[in-house]
């Protein structure tokens, strides 16, 4: 099949890539990696002709209400926080794509949360217009875009590792194995009817 090309809707391909994707990536990578699995789902929209672009961002975990609420815990990528104390996620059109919330666990259930896609107004991508979404789980996503949108790059995980670029690209084929692997003879998505994720829909 041909790179580049559209092949399905941006919304299926997201909903492949937290279904299907996610779980390879943690096969190979740690859940927290942001950086890491952001350069995977970039890899596998690009490949199924789908914009996307990461996104720095300030967040936290919380639990409560907009107006009463307690800290969880902090976002930040695996490593050294010196390295980079941040955050990354994947901006397809309007939606924010969060694959890394699996690497939290909810402080009542003991079960990690599953990754977010949440429809971000204008204002956010182009400022820091902050803003709250409640996750399935019930804990809030509050997330800010981060002014500075390179200090990422320095991450060893952005490509200066060598070993975590062998992983990276060996997540890469095992996906878009993965991804083929589900599509019928006319090179559509069978089994439409597989479950979308229902996350971070609601407005605050």
């Amino acid at each position: 099949m041909l790179s580049g090309m559209t092949r399905t809707d941006p919304a299926t391909v997201v909903n492949q890539l937290c279904q299907v994707v996610r779980p390879i990536i943690t096969s190979r990578i740690t859940a927290g990696n942001s950086v890491a699995s952001t350069r995977v789902a970039l890899a596998v929209l690009a490949h199924e002709g789908v914009e996307a672009e990461p996104v720095a961002v300030d967040a936290d975990i919380l639990d409560g209400t907009v107006d009463s609420h307690r800290f969880v815990t902090p976002l930040i990528t695996d490593g050294d926080d010196d390295e980079w104390p941040g955050w990354l996620v994947v901006k397809v059109g309007p939606l924010l794509v969060d694959l890394c919330l699996d690497s939290v666990t909810h402080p009542a259930t003991g079960r990690s949360l599953r990754p977010a896609v949440i429809e971000l107004p204008d204002d956010f991508w182009t400022g820091r217009q902050p803003v709250m979404r409640r996750h399935e789980s019930g804990l809030l996503l509050s997330v800010v875009r981060d002014l500075d949108q390179d200090a990422w790059m320095g991450h060893p995980d952005a490509g200066a590792d060598a070993a975590s670029t062998r992983r990276v690209n060996a997540c890469i084929a095992d996906a878009l194995s993965a991804i083929t692997s589900l599509r019928d003879s006319t090179g559509h998505f069978a089994g439409g009817g597989q479950e979308r994720l229902r996350l971070g829909q609601l407005d605050l």
